[in-house]
């Protein structure tokens, strides 16, 4: 697991400009106020978020379920850190096309994380 951890490290330092110019075009994605007539409520847009979270959050669950009928090691681990990256990648996306003020993102962060709340008390 250590040996892995290393080839990751250098894999990153080898390749650290190609992914940061990736990066960059990620930081650009934004969701058009337009388009979404749910963004201009914070309560909507809460709702929506934790609609996704609940979605990825399954998917992620059965994806983890039908797995463990094949045995390869460690396809556990890329499964949990692409759930973990495409999670991130759509909290980014809120952020940035969230042009409220800043109680309202709280307000908009603290309903659509709260399916975590209830996965946890439920599990």
């Amino acid at each position: 697991m250590l040996l892995i951890g290393v080839f990751v490290i250098f894999l990153f330092l080898f390749c650290r400009k190609l992914i940061v110019q990736k990066l960059a075009l990620v930081g650009t994605l934004q969701l058009e106020r337009e388009k979404h007539r749910w963004l201009r409520s914070y309560w909507q847009t809460g709702i929506v978020l934790f609609g996704i979270n609940a979605l990825l959050f399954s998917l992620t669950f059965l994806i983890l379920f039908g797995l463990r009928f094949v045995m390869i090691p460690y396809i556990h681990l890329f499964v949990m850190i692409g759930a973990v990256s495409v999670s991130i990648l759509v909290w980014l996306v809120f952020a940035r096309s969230w042009h409220g003020s800043s109680s309202d993102r709280w307000k908009v962060s603290l309903i659509g994380s709260s399916f975590y709340f209830f996965a946890i008390h439920h599990f």
